[in-house]
C-alpha cells in the first residue's frame, strides 16, 4: 500500500456499531490514544487542527472527518532548527 511509505504518521479510524471507534489501519503503531481523541472530535464535527511538542520538535496534527463515520489523522513531525 503506497500510504504506508508516507513519511508522516497516518492513521484511519471507524465508528464502531456500539458507538465507539475503531483504528482501521495505521503505518506507524505510536500514538493511538490521542488519534482516538482526535477522531471523536472530528466526527462530532469540531475542527482538529494542533501543535505538539514531539521529542526535541513538534507534530502538527490535522483531523478532519471523510463522512460515512470515518476520519483520516495526518501528523507531520520535525525536528527544531536551531535559529543563531
Amino acid at each position: 500500500m503506497v500510504l504506508a511509505a508516507l513519511p508522516v504518521g497516518l492513521q484511519l479510524w471507524e465508528s464502531a456499531g456500539d458507538g465507539g471507534l475503531a483504528l482501521a489501519w495505521a503505518n506507524r503503531d505510536d500514538d493511538a490514544d490521542r488519534g482516538e481523541g482526535a477522531a471523536r472530535a472530528a466526527l462530532a464535527g469540531e475542527p482538529v487542527d494542533a501543535v505538539e511538542p514531539y521529542r526535541d520538535g513538534f507534530c502538527r496534527v490535522r483531523t478532519q472527518s471523510m463522512g460515512d463515520g470515518r476520519t483520516m489523522r495526518p501528523r507531520i513531525c520535525a525536528a527544531s532548527a536551531s535559529v543563531s
